[in-house]
């Protein structure tokens, strides 16, 4: 799970909020318990809820920093 959190944690920097849950989920498939995991999915959650709320947007498949600026920014 250490491996799959950090990789979910270097996503999230990167602003791939969608490949950083994805990986987060799978390392709480391995140990829901692992430190930190939990909230750190809680805040991706909360990120993916505001931008979606915000831009009204509900496929998260662009959602990395050129995909978003290409998108909002023709």
């Amino acid at each position: 799970p250490q491996a799959l959190f950090n990789l979910s944690g270097a996503y999230g920097t990167d602003e791939q909020f969608k490949k950083a849950m994805e990986t987060a989920q799978k390392a709480y498939k391995l140990n829901p318990r692992f430190p930190g995991l939990q909230p750190w999915m809680a805040q991706l959650q909360q990120i993916i809820q505001s931008r979606q709320k915000y831009y009204g947007i509900n496929d998260l498949s662009f959602w990395n920093k050129r995909d978003f600026w290409n998108r909002f920014n023709p």
